[in-house]
């Protein structure tokens, strides 16, 4: 089975945060990683994520659909990140969350 640790982040400019040392794409993975790195260049803060033992992290983009004078608009509210933890039987996760500055 696989148990799915979800995080939920907002930014303030979502063009100024990088992942792992690469810009934010719409969506995207990390394979096989213990450390995932939000670096947010526009407060110049760095979330970082540590777990006891790698994992696949796959992230997207959170939009909501508005209506406007042009139409139909999508704009992003957050960006969902999804650690995905395969396990049998029993899971047993050891993590950390820290916030530095940069």
């Amino acid at each position: 089975m696989n148990y799915v640790l979800e995080h939920n982040f907002h930014f303030a400019d979502y063009n100024m945060v990088a992942i792992n040392g690469e810009l934010l794409a719409e969506n995207g993975r990390c394979d096989q990683t213990e450390r995932l790195e939000i670096y947010d260049m526009h407060l110049k803060k760095k979330i970082i994520i540590e777990l006891d033992r790698p994992c696949e992290v796959y992230y997207f983009s959170l939009k909501t659909l508005s209506q406007s004078e042009k139409g139909f608009d999508l704009s992003i509210q957050g960006v969902s990140f999804a650690m995905v933890l395969p396990f049998e039987q029993h899971l047993f996760v050891k993590g950390s969350l820290e916030v530095e500055d940069v």
